[in-house]
């Protein structure tokens, strides 16, 4: 099983292939409520959410914190690079 998702991250949907980085994971300190990835397409810019399980199931982990730079003045446009 992959670890969960952590701030900073790219993963990509298993099925049709888009990336998208990690915002955070909400409710993390909450018992009321479920665990739920926050991120963003790296193609568009837009935000989504799911279920951390759901999400566990449907991407793939394919980047780790710190193998991305992110342009000035846009969190949308990562580039990955190769150290």
């Amino acid at each position: 099983m992959n670890e969960e998702p952590q701030t900073g991250e790219i993963w990509r949907h298993k099925e049709n292939g888009n990336e998208y980085l990690i915002i955070l994971i909400a409710n993390k300190a909450s018992a009321k409520w479920e665990d739920r990835a926050v991120f963003v397409s790296r193609e568009t810019g837009e935000p989504y959410d799911r279920p951390l399980s759901e999400f566990m199931e449907k991407f793939e982990h394919i980047c780790k914190r710190g193998c991305f730079r992110i342009q000035p003045n846009n969190l949308i446009k990562v580039d990955i690079f190769n150290e």
